[in-house]
């Protein structure tokens, strides 16, 4: 470049031609500055400088771009982020839906009970059932087996405790009515048996269980004479209790027992010996025991017994039996019955029907029989918790 001349007159800058001749220099030119200043704005002007500027240009452009670009990303993400979050706030709504409809599914299958009055069974368990259909279609589905403990808490069979809530893998919700039935230890048999302790219909998925039984119907008479012998001898004449006289009368109201029950007369010696005086379904009916009698032949049609002869060497009990000394008990219970025996096993089961202290009575008295004032199982069961 051609060097810079200082003009005198009126302060400004001139630059000299190849020919020497003098050139007025523009209003930029004459400002621009001397030293290192006024190099690097000559620098700016040639063209490396108008290429670095060409280059910060499109550097510039392309930052512009780029950040154009990410903030549209970013855009994106944020949107996208927002998408993920709503759909996995959706996901979990239907997953809640969806536990809710099986949760109400589940509910369908399953029964909430309460039981008063049963009692832990020593030998079989109970088990709760459903009745399912009308008619042809009519089917029992069963809810689960269970028991109790000595605490009268519910468990499995083999002790475990239990909820009183059973489930089956069926929808019940149209079931028709609830019972509980006694079924043997190893029972083979996949429907219910016909020893039915509890029973209601189900009205708007509740339903009121109880024994099929009423109390208010038993009442009567025993009376202390022998039966079973012509002409007792005054030794024997506190020695038997029957339910009828010797005239063949029926002294004892007693409804027929329930279907898969029995009825079982004893007398309690002790508080502890039980002597049987028999089962028996009706009471214008035999009793089958006459394990004591003088003679099976002479036993009337109606229950009762003769404690003359002790053919069952019961220990304990002085034979024959004084049952009017005031320190004996009569005690009819209902017993399970299934197919000629109680699974329940031997002893007295815990529904007692009639229970008194036998008093002290001349021969030929009548006795009223005291009803047990303790409540028939009951309970009550609900459906679609």
């Amino acid at each position: 470049m051609l060097p810079w001349v200082r003009m005198e007159e009126e302060g400004g800058y001139e630059h000299a031609s190849e020919e020497g001749e003098e050139v007025e220099g523009t209003g930029e030119e004459a400002d621009e500055p001397k030293g290192f200043f006024g190099r690097v704005a000559r620098k700016l002007r040639s063209k490396k400088a108008r290429r670095i500027k060409r280059v910060l240009r499109i550097a510039l452009i392309g930052g512009l771009v780029l950040y154009g670009l990410f903030a549209a990303y970013s855009y994106h993400m944020g949107e996208l982020k927002k998408v993920q979050v709503e759909k996995k706030g959706l996901e979990e709504r239907i997953g809640t839906l969806e536990g809710v409809i099986s949760e109400m599914e589940s509910d369908k299958r399953k029964v909430e009970v309460w039981f008063r009055g049963l009692k832990r069974l020593e030998m079989g368990h109970y088990e709760l059932w459903v009745s399912m259909g009308t008619g042809r279609e009519e089917r029992n589905v069963s809810m689960g087996v269970f028991n109790f403990n000595e605490a009268g808490t519910l468990t499995y069979n083999r002790g475990h405790v239990r909820s009183n809530i059973f489930t089956t893998h069926e929808n019940i919700s149209d079931a028709r009515e609830i019972f509980v039935t006694i079924e043997e230890e190893w029972d083979p048999d996949p429907g219910p048996s016909n020893i039915t302790v509890m029973r209601g219909r189900i009205v708007d998925g509740e339903a009121n269980l109880s024994f099929p039984y009423n109390k208010s119907l038993v009442s009567g008479y025993y009376v202390i004479e022998v039966m079973s012998m012509e002409n007792p001898s005054i030794n024997y004449y506190s020695s038997g209790i029957w339910f009828g006289n010797n005239r063949s009368e029926i002294l004892l109201n007693l409804p027929e027992a329930p279907t898969g029950w029995i009825y079982q007369g004893r007398i309690i010696v002790n508080d502890s010996i039980y002597l049987d005086m028999g089962r028996f379904k009706r009471v214008d009916s035999k009793d089958d025991s006459n394990r004591f009698v003088y003679d099976p032949e002479l036993v009337p049609d109606f229950p009762g017994e003769d404690y003359i002869y002790n053919r069952e060497h019961v220990k304990g009990v002085l034979f024959p039996v004084n049952l009017t000394d005031g320190k004996k008990e009569l005690l009819i219970t209902l017993e399970p019955w299934y197919w000629g025996r109680d699974p329940t096993g031997e002893g007295p089961f815990f529904i007692e029907i009639v229970r008194g202290n036998i008093p002290i009575v001349p021969y030929h008295t009548m006795v009223p029989v005291t009803v047990t004032y303790e409540k028939l199982p009951y309970g009550t069961a609900r459906i679609g918790l």
